[in-house]
């Protein structure tokens, strides 16, 4: 597992009581970009990943993929062809993720809007946009985090 410094600055602003956005904006931009172990895939945009750099190492934080939204698992599907979308999603997620040796570059990291987690960009080990991975697959669909997310029963 690496040692994930560029990271820890903007968590350490954020722990230690540095709250505002424009704070924690302030950190992210410092950092270039991390090397981040995944642990564990949620779902197709959604994963978490080690933090032995923080004060609560074993913590692991999630992280959501920057600029897709890719189907809701569950309850949360609105149709089954969504939740069978989504299982699909995950599957892709889960291999990507072990093809890259578990392993991931996080690239403009942000505070995401509903807390409790980080936006970011992503990149495999060799290279490939996990967003365009998944985009290419149809198990994403482009989503900014603005207005109403896209539809997955049609």
């Amino acid at each position: 597992m690496k040692t994930l410094l560029p990271l820890a600055g903007i968590l350490a602003a954020t722990l230690s009581g540095c709250s505002t956005q424009s704070s924690f904006d302030e950190a992210a931009k410092k950092t270039a970009s991390a090397a981040i172990t995944v642990t564990r895939v949620k779902d197709g945009d959604t994963f978490e990943i080690a933090a032995p750099w923080s004060p609560f190492p074993k913590l692991e934080w999630s992280v959501r993929v920057l600029g897709i939204d890719t189907p809701e698992k569950g309850y949360l599907a609105k149709c089954q062809r969504e939740k069978d979308r989504a299982l699909q999603a995950s599957d892709m997620a889960r291999d990507l993720i072990a093809k890259s040796g578990n392993e991931v570059t996080l690239s403009r990291v942000k505070h995401d809007k509903y807390g409790g987690r980080f936006d970011a960009d992503v990149t495999l080990k060799d290279g490939t946009s996990y967003a365009k991975a998944l985009l290419d697959a149809g198990l994403a669909k482009q989503y900014n985090g603005n207005g109403p997310k896209p539809n997955w029963c049609f």
